[in-house]
């Protein structure tokens, strides 16, 4: 494993690797501004030049993964080469090595940290801008006079009808503030009561709430997170710089 403390990671922007870049960058920087395109360059460029001081797993089957990516993209490199599209394949795999270095001792602090917004939860949704519309169908669904996804398909307004009002995995971030509190508590096919969300009422039934676990994607996710949290702020003190 490369060690790699954390002194190392606060100072990694140092001097000559900055001055690197603008020998090799300097006459496209004014474009990259001009574009809006720097961070996102800049973000790129620290994932390669760490991955070029990891040396590739001696297991991995490179020419496999050449193939994969070919048949996904097509059979044309978009203008690569065989040796940059190798080292293109290899830039997260070599980074994944270096994030653990970094932070895999903490991983699960982190975790536990963020867990609150990885869970996820499946439910069924209905959306009407009458607020005694919302109270009628709710009433409607509960005395069992119409099921859930038919008062969907019969009342909805929203591009939920395309799937009968069934919204799958959706994470707290994505939700209106406090409706994924809500739906913890409920229980599993309980009907809510009318909500008012904006300028809409939302009904809704909770279906499914999947946990997040700390199984080997869930690492390969939390890692990429903490080193983008990390590559953003090396980004930010470049532009302060350059």
């Amino acid at each position: 494993m490369i060690c790699v403390s954390s002194s190392d990671v606060c100072d990694w922007l140092i001097n000559e690797r900055l001055d690197h870049f603008r020998k090799c960058h300097n006459s496209s920087l004014q474009l990259l501004r001009q574009s809006g395109l720097i961070r996102s360059f800049l973000h790129y460029w620290i994932k390669c030049q760490i991955a070029d001081t990891i040396p590739a797993p001696d297991s991995l089957d490179l020419e496999s993964l050449k193939k994969n990516w070919l048949a996904v993209n097509g059979k044309k490199s978009h203008g690569l080469s065989d040796d940059v599209l190798g080292n293109k394949l290899l830039v997260p795999i070599r980074l994944e090595i270096w994030c653990r270095s970094v932070w895999e001792s903490s991983l699960k602090a982190y975790f536990l940290q963020q867990k609150s917004s990885l869970d996820k939860v499946t439910f069924g949704l209905i959306r009407v801008k009458d607020k005694g519309l919302a109270s009628e169908i709710y009433h409607q669904i509960v005395s069992n006079e119409i099921n859930f996804t038919s008062a969907v398909l019969e009342y909805s307004c929203g591009d939920e009808v395309r799937s009968g009002g069934l919204l799958v995995d959706k994470q707290s971030t994505t939700l209106p503030t406090g409706l994924f509190e809500l739906l913890r508590r409920q229980e599993i096919g309980v009907v809510s009561l009318p909500l008012r969300a904006g300028d809409e009422f939302w009904i809704v039934q909770l279906r499914q709430i999947n946990e997040a676990v700390l199984d080997k994607p869930m690492e390969r996710q939390l890692l990429l997170q903490r080193f983008d949290e990390w590559a953003n702020g090396v980004v930010s003190k470049a532009l302060d710089r350059l």
